[in-house]
């Protein structure tokens, strides 16, 4: 079992009017230098926090509008951010960039974002909006079930991206995208194509109390491995627990561990690798806007 360590609450400086200060759907994590970026998937913003300080985050925007205040029809119109990662250096991006992806789930959930970054980890510039609809178009007629993009990963020469297999008859699955044409279409028309879609993996990650477990989020090793998170819901949305395993460059699962907290739904992971040790930070979703998304740092054996 996995013993989870509780850093922080992510607690954040600046609101919209009426929102809670912190951040309550937190759902992807990058780490660049002392640089924290977490995505909420019921936001319009960027959470951005400093390791050092451990004070509170700033939300920086990303996209145009306002979204309501209450929560179900907030729920309608948010863009849905669910999965981040960092790309290594292409064109106009000397350090590398922030790539993130909505879920495709409905409607305004086919765009994301790139953020290019500086050397020492900030972001640099402003965001881009990625249209992803050609590519969300052709994954959402040939997956099984409802399209629910929740990670991204840079695996070797290819770029993952982990479905959530949670709807009725659906299942996990990673979707690999030639990762140098995925760069060379956001250095020029800011749009991830189908064509770029090389292999699809589907994946069986067993059960946790009689409920499936389903892909949540991923991140990359150095050399070739993928860090995923997977959780459950049960009929009433309650999460009755969560695992972090590991996926092979061969494309198996090496291992999975259960967490020692069944009322933690991880949604984001960071993943470094050192001495023979997989050290993650890992942000969750309470599902509850009262209640902030809290930053827990584990270990994995490497």
């Amino acid at each position: 079992m996995i013993q989870l360590e509780k850093i922080r609450d992510l607690t954040l400086s600046n609101t919209a009017k009426g929102r809670p200060d912190h951040l309550s759907a937190g759902s992807g994590l990058v780490r660049r230098g002392d640089y924290i970026y977490v995505i909420g998937d019921d936001e319009l913003g960027l959470a951005v926090f400093s390791m050092a300080d451990g004070g509170p985050g700033e939300l920086v925007r990303l996209f145009e509008g306002v979204l309501p205040v209450e929560e179900a029809d907030r729920g309608q119109d948010k863009p849905d951010l669910e999965a981040l990662t960092v790309l290594p250096p292409f064109r106009f991006n000397p350090y590398g960039a922030l790539l993130a992806l909505g879920s495709g789930s409905g409607e305004s959930r086919d765009r994301g974002f790139a953020w290019s970054l500086d050397q020492d980890g900030t972001l640099r510039g402003f965001p881009r909006i990625v249209d992803l609809s050609d590519l969300y178009e052709f994954l959402g007629q040939h997956v099984a079930g409802e399209l629910n993009i929740e990670g991204l990963a840079i695996a070797g020469d290819r770029l993952a991206l982990f479905q959530r297999g949670n709807s009725d008859g659906g299942e996990n699955m990673v979707a690999y995208l030639a990762l140098d044409r995925v760069m060379h279409e956001l250095s020029a028309d800011f749009a991830i194509e189908s064509s770029e879609l090389v292999e699809v993996q589907r994946f069986e990650l067993g059960e946790l109390g009689g409920v499936e477990l389903n892909f949540s989020d991923a991140d990359s090793l150095p050399d070739g491995r993928l860090v995923f998170s997977a959780s459950t819901e049960d009929d009433s949305g309650k999460c009755v627990g969560s695992v972090l395993g590991v996926i092979g460059a061969g494309g198996e699962i090496e291992q999975q561990d259960r967490l020692d907290d069944d009322s933690v739904k991880i949604e984001g992971v960071d993943a470094v690798l050192s001495d023979d040790l997989i050290h993650v930070l890992l942000v969750s979703d309470a599902d509850d806007v009262d209640v902030s998304s809290p930053l827990f740092s584990a270990t994995l054996r490497g």
